[in-house]
């Protein structure tokens, strides 16, 4: 089960802060299927890349299985990445492809 609590990212910028997910409070359980929709820029993949323990909260906690996702080491968030993530611009590999790679 993942669970979300006023998590929220923002990121410095020379004309001031940019806010790529506001505070945002979520649980999901096991077994339930989530759609996340919304216009250009509104947090999709920011909350997404969180929940799979590739960008952390600027403030705000993010739990998997009743654990917190960033308290830990970088390596031990990779441990519990136990499913497979599909970037959204995914890069062809020059050396091969799909099905070359075992």
């Amino acid at each position: 089960m993942f669970r979300i609590e006023n998590a929220s990212k923002r990121y410095g910028h020379k004309e001031g802060e940019v806010v790529a997910l506001a505070p945002t409070t979520l649980e999901i359980g096991r077994g339930e299927f989530v759609a996340v929709v919304g216009p250009s820029g509104s947090g999709k993949t920011t909350l997404l890349s969180m929940l799979g323990g590739m960008l952390a909260p600027t403030s705000g906690k993010v739990w998997l299985d009743g654990q917190s996702l960033y308290d830990g080491t970088v390596a031990e968030r990779a441990w519990s990445r136990r499913d497979g993530d599909v970037f959204k611009r995914a890069r062809r590999l020059d050396w091969g492809d799909s099905l070359d790679v075992e």
